[in-house]
């Protein structure tokens, strides 16, 4: 019995011990990016799932100071002590990020990443937006059928490296705007792989989608007259260059489908969206369709300089870079430096670019926040209203999960800031 009773406190000695070392490095890594992996990922945990990491580590900590009493162990006496330093350190971080975002207007509460709300009054609908380009061209409409009108309209576009994502893995966000009055629309778009290079139909597909918004937001509720834009890492790119072309005459058009006499759809294009016309193709009648300028956008994350992108030197993620970047583009900065620059944000800011809204983590791995920093200084040069809120400690896709502060933060500072910017 003695001897299953040391072996006992041995294993738990050692699982106590090997836990407290992880979450030493975790901490340390969160604080210095520089160290080789644990600096490239540490923060994705401690402060995307800080309202899960925290209360593990304050279990580990008290596990340590009962068991360091029972068997009188000068380990895990010192094992404790460490841990309860890893606690405090990782309270500092996390009090830090949401000191930081509620000085910026994002009223986050750390407790309320342990609630969950309901809309059971927000009701959605799946709709195929265009015909031309794929059969998935899908789009989430989210709203109240409370009766009310001209609502505002915010479209959503996902993330997720050009090449993964869908546009239901942020649906709460969706939600949450039909909740506070505004007609709430999510697309899908093609993703890209190695055979196929989305950079070449994606930002016209998804212009399909603000048409079919346009067309048909009033029988929602909604009104294009405020029309915002939204969207995360690579969605924030394509949120950033589809609203920037939109508002400076590069998308100014695209024809709507018309149901032809076989009653089959259409949605053809004209060369450039911007020169459309209403025309005949192969019997399919086509019709203009105008967008709405977008009056604000707001994004997480965003790429906003694709040849930076693809050169992230960080070593867990350069070659995932590479492949993400290449598989979109379908060249590399080097084989096509036009077509990287006309997908690049940074360079499509002119006086008529809708107000923007950035938020980054300051420890960012993934897309350096340099990006939106070079982006903001274009806005700041156009005179274009903007704001550009970096988030201490934090690393890429800071706000998983829909509940943390870091999207309490994203939701509220959006929020307000499109409220403050009624029309374009």
């Amino acid at each position: 019995m003695a001897i299953v009773k040391k072996i006992t406190r041995i294993v738990l000695s050692v699982v106590l011990v090997c836990i407290i070392v992880l979450n030493v490095l975790l901490v340390v890594g969160t604080f210095f990016t520089s160290i080789p992996v644990f600096g490239t990922i540490a923060n994705m945990f401690t402060v995307c799932f800080s309202h899960q990491w925290l209360p593990y580590v304050f279990i580990v900590t008290a596990l340590c100071i009962v068991l360091a009493r029972a068997y009188k162990s000068r380990l895990l006496r010192i094992a404790w002590i460490v841990s309860a330093a890893s606690l405090a350190c990782g309270a500092i971080i996390i009090a830090s990020a949401v000191c930081s975002v509620n000085a910026n207007g994002g009223n986050a509460n750390y407790f309320q990443s342990y609630t969950s709300t309901s809309y059971n009054d927000v009701t959605s609908e799946t709709i195929q937006y265009e015909h031309s380009i794929s059969d998935q061209s899908l789009l989430d409409i989210y709203y109240k059928d409370d009766g009310c009108s001209n609502k505002p309209v915010v479209l959503y576009i996902h993330g997720g490296g050009w090449s993964g994502g869908s546009r239901n893995e942020d649906s709460s966000y969706l939600q949450q705007f039909a909740e506070n009055g505004y007609v709430a629309v999510a697309a899908d778009y093609d993703l890209s792989s190695q055979d196929r290079h989305g950079a070449q139909t994606v930002e016209q597909q998804l212009t399909y989608a603000v048409a079919w918004i346009t067309n048909h937001a009033s029988s929602y509720g909604g009104d294009t007259n405020r029309f915002y834009i939204i969207g995360d890492s690579a969605g924030g790119n394509l949120a950033l260059d589809i609203a920037y072309k939109i508002n400076n005459g590069v998308y100014a058009m695209v024809t709507n489908q018309i149901e032809n006499s076989s009653g089959e759809t259409a949605n053809a294009s004209t060369e450039q969206l911007s020169e459309a016309t209403t025309e005949v193709v192969s019997g399919e009648t086509t019709e203009e369709t105008t967008l709405p300028k977008v009056a604000a956008v707001s994004v997480l994350y965003p790429v906003t300089d694709m040849t930076a992108c693809y050169s992230n030197d960080y070593p867990l993620f350069t070659n995932l870079a590479h492949k993400m970047v290449s598989d979109y583009m379908g060249a590399t900065p080097e084989e096509d430096p036009t077509l990287y620059a006309d997908r690049s944000p940074i360079n499509q800011v002119t006086n008529s670019s809708p107000a923007t809204c950035i938020l980054v983590g300051s420890h960012d791995t993934a897309v350096s926040p340099s990006q939106s920093y070079t982006l903001q200084n274009q806005l700041e040069n156009a005179g274009v209203d903007n704001t550009l809120i970096s988030v201490p400690f934090a690393n890429h896709l800071f706000d998983m999960g829909g509940t943390n502060f870091g999207a309490q933060a994203y939701m509220n500072i959006t929020l307000d800031w499109f409220s403050n910017h009624l029309f374009s």
